[in-house]
């Protein structure tokens, strides 16, 4: 039955898996397994669709596809586990060699291990050109539990989403960014918090990683969809 092939193949091939899940809903939508299911596997893509995270990224336990310029050293990886640590004051970031354009999606599994200072938090970076320079950042962190996007360049400026309420940050929780040539749209745990309109053209093109402060943090499942 459908609940059999998606247990199957759920790490085997998750975008089939969640169509089996899928349909299983559509007949039984209160079926828990499969409600489970798919929530667990919501930033699966449908079955045809695709995405890729270059190897050269994470590659057994080196991150040589990666630049914390001096801070590299405070970022280690373990199989798909990366994990940063900021014990001093200021932001750490490290970004990827991936260059992104136009319309794509980022997802990422991520959870505090430890806080180190009162104004904490841990994102996800896209749009960013170390020329410019230039940042977005949708992150999590510690004044009234707020997402934000920050665009760190020549007009800086913080924008502020709605609070997300019962999300402890020691629990793995998903954040997912999706964009379009003039618009990004964030979730968190599938449900959309943000959304934010190109100012130029080229707003959202550049490279991604991982940004943190004040904190331990534990990324894991970091996707690419191209």
């Amino acid at each position: 039955d459908c609940i059999s092939y998606g247990e199957k193949h759920r790490k085997s091939s998750p975008a089939w898996a969640k169509r089996a899940f899928e349909a299983v809903l559509a007949l039984d939508p209160k079926n828990e397994k499969a409600v489970a299911a798919v929530k667990e596997l919501i930033d699966v893509q449908r079955a045809g669709g695709g995405f890729g995270l270059p190897e050269f990224l994470i590659k057994r336990d080196s991150m040589s596809g990666w630049d914390g310029a001096e801070y590299s050293s405070r970022w280690t990886c373990k199989g798909r586990t990366i994990t940063g640590d900021q014990r001093s004051p200021g932001i750490i970031c490290y970004r990827s060699g991936v260059f992104l354009r136009k319309t794509y999606r980022l997802t990422v599994r991520a959870r505090v291990v430890e806080r180190y200072s009162a104004d904490w938090y841990w994102g996800l970076m896209f749009g960013t050109d170390a020329n410019a320079p230039k940042m977005y950042s949708f992150g999590y962190g510690y004044q009234q539990d707020v997402y934000l996007v920050r665009n760190a360049g020549t007009n800086m400026k913080d924008l502020w989403s709605k609070p997300k309420t019962h999300w402890d940050p020691k629990e793995w929780h998903i954040l997912r960014v999706d964009v379009t040539p003039d618009k990004v749209t964030c979730y968190a745990d599938g449900e959309e918090v943000f959304s934010h309109g190109a100012e130029l053209a080229r707003d959202f093109e550049g490279t991604m990683g991982l940004n943190i402060r004040g904190a331990r943090v534990e990324f894991t499942d970091l996707k690419v969809y191209r």
